[in-house]
Parts: C-alpha cells; sequence; structure tokens
C-alpha cells in the first residue's frame, strides 16, 4: 500500500479512470493520516472505531460507518483511535464532470470550501450504505463493468451530498492560517534536502519564526522542523523501496548530513533501521 502522503503530487487511477482506493488498520504504515492536501477530492469511510479528523480548520469525529467527504486542496489529517480500520477514496472530479454533465453535480463541486465534511450513519444511512458498498467494489479487479459500477456509485453518492445545504463559512484568521501552512508545507517539500530552518520556512509565509511554530503546534500537532524531518524519512522510505541508492547516500539526498542522526529518526518513525526497511518493503 502506497504513502498518504505521497499523494499530494501523484495522479490517482489513469486518465480515464482518476480514482483509487487505500483501505487503512493499525497494521498499515498509514494508520495515521499525517497533514497533507491533493488537487483530488477524498472520501473517508470508518469501518470500525473513531477518526478525529481535521479538514482545515474543522475537527470532524468520525465513528464506524460515517463518512467525511474532503474538497480538493483541503489541509486534513488526524489520529485515529486505538482499533480504527478506514478506507479512503482519493479521486479526480473530472471522473464525474468529464463525460457526464449534470448541473447538479458541477454545482456540488463549486462549493469549494463551503461543502459539508462530515456525515454520520444515523442522519445519512443512505449516503453511507452508498460508500460502503463503493470501497466493497473498489477493491476488485478493474473491469469494465467495475469501472461502470464504481461510476454510477459515485454519482449517486455526490447526488446525495449535493441534497445537503452548503455550509457557510466566513474568511476568517483560520483561513488565513491554513493557507499559510500550505504555504510552508510546499516550501517543505521543495527544500527538504537543503539545510532549512524554521526562520527560513517562516520568511517563505510572510511570519515570524515564533508565529510560524505557533500555527504548526495548534493545527498539525508538532512544529515545522519535526514536520520537516518527518517528511525527510518519508522521502527516505520511498527511496529504500523503488531505487538502488545505498542507504549510506541517502541520509544525505534527504537533508540529513549525520548517518547517526539520520538512523536514529528513522528508526524512531518506521520503527525499522533503514536497512531492514528496505529488505522488508523492497519493490521486486
Amino acid at each position: 500500500m502506497r504513502r498518504l502522503q505521497d499523494l499530494e503530487k501523484k495522479k490517482h487511477g489513469d486518465p480515464e479512470f482518476p480514482i483509487e482506493f487505500f483501505r487503512v488498520d493499525e497494521r498499515s504504515r498509514d494508520f495515521i493520516m499525517r497533514f497533507h492536501w491533493h488537487p483530488e477530492c477524498e472520501l473517508v469511510y470508518v469501518r470500525k472505531g473513531k477518526f478525529p479528523l481535521m479538514v482545515d480548520e474543522r475537527l470532524n469525529l468520525l465513528s464506524a460507518g460515517d463518512v467525511a467527504f474532503i474538497p480538493s486542496m483541503s489541509l486534513h489529517g488526524g489520529t485515529p483511535n486505538e482499533g480504527c480500520e478506514y478506507d479512503c477514496i482519493v479521486f479526480s472530479q473530472e471522473l464525474l464532470t468529464k463525460n457526464v454533465m449534470y448541473p447538479a453535480v458541477v454545482d456540488f463541486f463549486s462549493r469549494e470550501g463551503n461543502t459539508q465534511v462530515r456525515y454520520d450513519a444515523g442522519k445519512y444511512p443512505e449516503l453511507c450504505s452508498v460508500v460502503s458498498m463503493l470501497c466493497i467494489v473498489m477493491k476488485r479487479t478493474r473491469t469494465e463493468t467495475m469501472r461502470l459500477r464504481v461510476s454510477g456509485l459515485m454519482l449517486e453518492a455526490v447526488a446525495l451530498m449535493s441534497e445537503v445545504p452548503s455550509v457557510l463559512i466566513q474568511v476568517s484568521e483560520e483561513n488565513i492560517s491554513m493557507g499559510r501552512i500550505r504555504q510552508a508545507m510546499r516550501y517543505i517539500q521543495g527544500h527538504y534536502a537543503e539545510h532549512v530552518t524554521a526562520g527560513d520556512i517562516a520568511r517563505e509565509c510572510g511570519i515570524t519564526a515564533k508565529h510560524l511554530c505557533r500555527l504548526f503546534s495548534s493545527f498539525v500537532g508538532k512544529p515545522p522542523l519535526a514536520y520537516l524531518n518527518e517528511h525527510r524519512i518519508d522521502v527516505a522510505c520511498r527511496m529504500l523501496r523503488d531505487e538502488d541508492t545505498p542507504v549510506s547516500e541517502i541520509a544525505a539526498l534527504c537533508g540529513i548530513e549525520d548517518q547517526s542522526y539520520f538512523s536514529k529518526l528513522f528508526r524512531k518513525q518506521t520503527g525499522l533501521t533503514p536497512s531492514d526497511y528496505r529488505k522488508k518493503f523492497r519493490k521486486s
């Protein structure tokens, strides 16, 4: 299973069928959903347990059977409760608007940040049932029949969500803060291989380092340099799985010159040494 953190720069599915499915539980490397965003939309279906999911500045407490809809480019993430199991469906809105033009569908995706996020099973049983079935179908081999069923279920899900009134969200300091956090994350993802300080990131966002640290701690749950190091280890994991680059070189390529410090960070984040991680997850 691919890391959810990698989704920001990836296209999902193929040009004719831009949608992908991820099943997550405590055994998954991606059980904790790192804060990230992507141009695609996303549906989250909680199969078991509870999942406090933050979408932009809104906290959504999801329970078993509930559905969350995450609009395009919304910053989202969270730490599921112990024992939680959930599914993610990441899709481009072009899946539903490219060849089939329904005004209600186009109107739904034009709501942007005013779309309701959480749909609880008690209040929206039909929608949650449709998304549950969608997750079952998405697990199957991609055939023309499977694609047809997925497209139909997706249209049905969007139709049901479009019947729910828009949520009025005023432009606020929280919205501005989300924009700055996204800007900081973009900078980190573009400069992680370099020597980066909190001041460097803060200057990119036009705020002080103290303000940046306060924003990150408030919305992401950790300071920016901790997020930077997590991103570096994510990149290292990808390199270990996909490339033949020697372990001794990967630390420097990820912006960490001290090999022992790199190994310490790596083991803390993954529970494995870099060499053991490569042996366990190396792609054939």
